[in-house]
C-alpha cells in the first residue's frame, strides 16, 4: 500500500495488493487513516469485500471505480464525504455494513444514491442492537418531450422511494415501513419477503402496526417465498422465516423442502421443533 500525508491523518494513495478480501488498518505511519484517495482501488477486480476502519472520514473520487467483483463494503458513519463515481461500475455491490457511532448517514446516503442495484444495509449501533434494511433497485431512463424539445429523466422501481428514508443525520424508520405497500406492487415477492423478514428479525424502531403488516405478508406468501429461497439456496432466509411463522406454516415449509430434496433445509426445519416425525425416507 502507498500512503501519503493528509490534513488530519494519513491517506491511502494506492492499493497494490491482490487479496480478495481487504481490511485496511486504522493507523499507518503512526497516524490514523482518515482518507481513501482518488482511484486508490481502481480496477482491482479481484476484490470481493473491503473493510474500512472507523477512522476513515473521506473516500476520494472513483476510489473503487471498476472493482467489478466487490460485493460487500464495511465502514462506519464517520465517512461523510464521498467523491464522484467512487463506486462506479461496482454493479455487484449488494451488502453494506455500517458501524453507527455518530448518527451521521451522509456517506451511506451517497453510496445508495450512486448505486442503483438492490442493497442490504446492516446497521450496528453502539448499544449492540442492529437494523437490517433492504433498499430495492431503481432504474433510470430518459424520455424525449419532442414538443417542448426537452429530455426528461424518469425513474422506475421502489428503490428511489426507499432511499429518501435516509437523511444526513437519521434514518426515518417510520417512512421506510410506510413504503411497504409500494414495494409489494413494484418489486418481486422475494424482495418484499426479505424486507419483511429483516424488519421483524431486527425490529429497530418498528411499530406494532407495521410489524403486523409484515407478518401478514409472510403468512400469506410462505409457500412462494420458501420455494424461491430454496431454489436460490438462501438457507439464512429460510431459517429466519421459520422463526417468524407458526407451526402450521413451518409444516408447509418442511413439506416443500422435502419435495425439492433440499436436505440441509429439511434438517434445519426439523430442528425448529416439529412435533411429528419425518417420513422414513427423510430419516437422518
Amino acid at each position: 500500500m502507498i500512503w501519503k500525508e493528509a490534513a488530519d491523518g494519513i491517506c491511502l494513495e494506492k492499493y497494490e495488493g491482490d487479496a480478495e478480501r481487504v481490511s485496511l488498518p486504522e493507523t499507518a505511519l503512526g497516524r490514523p487513516v482518515t482518507e481513501i484517495g482518488a482511484y486508490s482501488f481502481h480496477g482491482h477486480r479481484e476484490i470481493v469485500a473491503c473493510a474500512l476502519p472507523k477512522s476513515v472520514k473521506r473516500l476520494g473520487a472513483h476510489a473503487f471505480y471498476d472493482c467489478r467483483k466487490l460485493s460487500k463494503l464495511s465502514l462506519s458513519d464517520q465517512v461523510t464525504e464521498i467523491g464522484d463515481g467512487a463506486f462506479k461500475n461496482c454493479r455487484l455491490l449488494s451488502e453494506i455494513e455500517v458501524a453507527v457511532t455518530m448518527g451521521h448517514f451522509a456517506g451511506l446516503k451517497n453510496i445508495l444514491e450512486e448505486c442503483s442495484q438492490k442493497m442490504v444495509v446492516t446497521l450496528h449501533f453502539v448499544d449492540g442492537s442492529q437494523a437490517k434494511l433492504v433498499f430495492p433497485r431503481f432504474l433510470q431512463d430518459y424520455e424525449e418531450n419532442t414538443a417542448a424539445r426537452i429530455i426528461n429523466q424518469v425513474t422506475y422501481g421502489a428503490g428511489v422511494h426507499y432511499r429518501t428514508c435516509i437523511e444526513e443525520n437519521r434514518i426515518d424508520f417510520v417512512r421506510y415501513d410506510a413504503r411497504f405497500d409500494l414495494l409489494k406492487n413494484l418489486e418481486a415477492e422475494e424482495v418484499a419477503g426479505e424486507t419483511a423478514v429483516y424488519r421483524l428479525t431486527y425490529p429497530q424502531e418498528l411499530s406494532e402496526s407495521a410489524a403486523d403488516i409484515y407478518r401478514s405478508f409472510l403468512l400469506e406468501n410462505v409457500l412462494g417465498l420458501t420455494q424461491t429461497w430454496l431454489e436460490k439456496e438462501r438457507l439464512d432466509l429460510i431459517e429466519a422465516l421459520a422463526d417468524l411463522v407458526e407451526e402450521k406454516e413451518r409444516e408447509v415449509m418442511l413439506r416443500t423442502a422435502q419435495e425439492k430434496g433440499v436436505l440441509a433445509a429439511v434438517s434445519l426445519l426439523l430442528a425448529k421443533g416439529r412435533k411429528t416425525e419425518a417420513p422414513d425416507e427423510w430419516a437422518f
